[in-house]
This record gives structure tokens, C-alpha cells and sequence, in this order.
């Protein structure tokens, strides 16, 4: 994990490490010892940390300068506006040919369930 990135990350909330601790419901000096790499958060924190600042594990891992998680809604109007900026998925930014096929086989997906759906 990349401690400085937690640390940014937390401050940006406008949080102190108590209070992050008590939103994970932890220590002080356990966020402390993550933020001055003494220590490292288990995959479960890890990942709870991510939720809680709202950015991507990949960014508190330091794989990705993405950092800002996105949270995809079932609106299509929505999804375009997702698919226009870059995407990172296991590390790896989707170019644009990716992103399009993504974008189709996403709307597939949600007009064959909503098929489904009209047909009941």
C-alpha cells in the first residue's frame, strides 16, 4: 500500500486518523502505523478503506494514478458519461477501441435483461 496516498486521501475528507480508525473501527495507531508504513492494512481493511475514502484500491496500492472510484448506476446517459474519461481495470487503462466494447457489451446486457423483464 502506498502510505502517502492514504494520508492524502484521509486528509482530503477532512478527516484525522482518529476519526478514520473509528469509521473502521480500529485504533488511532493502527491508521497511524499504514499512513507512516510501519504496517499494513489486511485485504479485508484494505479494501474497506477504499470504500470509506472513495478511491480505488488500485490507488491506495499505488498501481494507478485513477483516483477517484466511480460509481456506476443503471442509467444509460449515465453510462456514456462513465465511458468518455479513462478506465482502469486490474491496473490496466482500457484505450478507446476497449472502452466502445465495453460500452456495447454493457448496454447488451442491459437491454437483454430489460427484455426479459418487458416479456413477463
Amino acid at each position: 500500500m502506498n502510505s502517502s496516498r492514504l494520508r492524502a486521501a484521509r486528509k482530503a475528507k477532512g478527516w484525522t486518523q482518529k476519526s478514520l480508525a473509528e469509521k473502521l473501527g480500529l485504533t488511532k495507531s493502527a491508521v497511524s502505523n499504514w499512513e507512516n508504513g510501519i504496517s499494513t492494512p489486511h485485504y479485508e481493511e484494505l479494501t474497506k478503506l477504499a470504500d470509506i475514502l472513495e478511491v480505488s484500491l488500485d490507488y491506495l496500492r499505488g498501481e494507478s494514478d485513477i483516483q477517484k472510484v466511480v460509481k456506476v448506476e443503471a442509467d444509460l446517459a449515465d453510462l456514456e458519461k462513465l465511458l468518455t474519461g479513462p478506465i482502469t481495470f486490474k491496473g490496466q487503462t482500457l484505450d478507446e477501441e476497449q472502452r466502445q466494447r465495453a460500452k456495447e457489451m454493457i448496454e447488451y446486457i442491459l437491454f437483454s435483461s430489460k427484455k426479459k423483464d418487458d416479456t413477463k
